[in-house]
């Protein structure tokens, strides 16, 4: 059986062009990281390994949600209107 980890923190991380690119779609030309939408924002899947995103120029605060939830060992995020901000990533709204 395996256990795990995840970070649910609020989408007032995400400014307002990647929250609107990640509704529609947009956002990843590839299928990493792994992205499902739900009635309330978005589940993240996060890399196991420190491999460079290609995204990272278009989604800069997704690449640092990312990369906070990897230093937190978590293997998925939820990115949730109704959760909570965290103080440790900007806030946008």
């Amino acid at each position: 059986m395996t256990v795990l980890k995840y970070l649910d923190l609020s989408s007032a991380h995400l400014p307002e062009n990647e929250r609107s690119a990640l509704l529609a779609g947009d956002l990843l030309d590839n299928d990493w990281p792994r992205v499902i939408n739900h009635a309330y924002g978005w589940w993240v899947n996060v890399p196991s390994d420190a491999e460079v995103y290609d995204f990272a120029d278009q989604a800069p605060a997704l690449a640092q949600i990312i990369d906070h939830a990897r230093c937190l060992d978590c293997t998925w995020v939820n990115i949730d209107s109704d959760a909570a901000p965290i103080d440790a990533l900007t806030v946008y709204e």
